[in-house]
């Protein structure tokens, strides 16, 4: 069994299990294996990376205890209905490598809607590209404005950190954001509420790989994708290795050929 957890940029073997440890492209996260914990109880100020335990039958993969308690109790999601066929494909921008207009191209070539997550930094500096994602119908949401360990922040702080992000948008094209995926896939029982009280869904992911590095090659891209794939997956991709366009291509195929219906978030 594989099992994946967004906690540091690096990876850990053990005997015959395979723990990946993975990083979001905005930064690092400070915790390691050893620092990971079970808290008996979903009302805990702890800091959790998130992780899935992968299977062979293309079927959701599970998550922790704690996990599954806190989806519940504070409208979050890292899957979509189980018994349909539908994929949801999103990707995170917190800066441009040069990839996304030509991931935009793939989108377009094929008719498929995806939903990318945004922070400030990004909004500011490819306004172009933010744009051309809103012109072609794609789903525009929060990343947070800048990026930062939430669960390190006041409850005010981090009531701003996602409404300076929602405001900017909605001035900008009239959206009205209403998915959030903090930053660094990290979730806390304090930071949980405060987003839910903002009125947002929190979105995790089912399947993901390390894609924000460069030297990421297309076939793995697409075998991390293509040998994990299930009904109501919610896919984490980044714009950052010059063949993710590539590979979001060949997925796009593959799974419609599969019979899977590609879409934006619709929770």
């Amino acid at each position: 069994m594989f099992f994946i957890t967004v906690i540091a940029a690096f990876f850990f073997i053990q005997g015959n299990n395979h723990l990946l440890l993975l990083a979001s492209p905005n930064g690092s996260s400070k915790a390691s294996p050893n620092q990971k914990t079970n808290p008996k109880s979903s009302s805990s100020p702890t800091n959790h990376g998130w992780e899935v335990k992968r299977n062979n039958e293309h079927k959701q993969p599970e998550i922790p205890k704690a996990a599954k308690e806190m989806l519940q109790k504070y409208n979050a999601y890292y899957t979509g209905d189980p018994d349909k066929k539908t994929i949801y494909l999103t990707i995170d921008l917190g800066y441009e490598s040069g990839n996304t207009n030509a991931i935009l191209d793939v989108l377009k070539a094929n008719n498929v809607k995806a939903t990318f997550f945004i922070i400030k930094d990004y909004f500011e500096k490819n306004p172009e590209i933010v744009d051309r994602i809103v012109k072609e119908g794609h789903s525009l949401q929060n990343h947070t404005a800048n990026y930062l360990k939430l669960h390190t922040l006041s409850e005010a702080k981090i009531r701003k950190e996602i409404m300076d992000m929602h405001d900017r948008i909605k001035n900008r094209y009239n959206i009205h954001m209403k998915y959030l995926r903090t930053p660094y896939e990290e979730w806390s029982d304090p930071v949980m509420k405060t987003v839910k009280d903002t009125g947002y869904k929190t979105i995790f992911w089912s399947i993901a790989c390390v894609d924000w590095v460069k030297e990421a090659e297309a076939g793995y891209i697409y075998n991390s994708i293509l040998n994990n794939h299930h009904n109501g997956g919610i896919i984490l991709m980044h714009a950052v290795s010059p063949q993710s366009p590539w590979a979001v291509y060949m997925a796009i195929k593959k799974l419609q050929e599969n019979g899977y219906q590609l879409k934006t978030l619709d929770m």
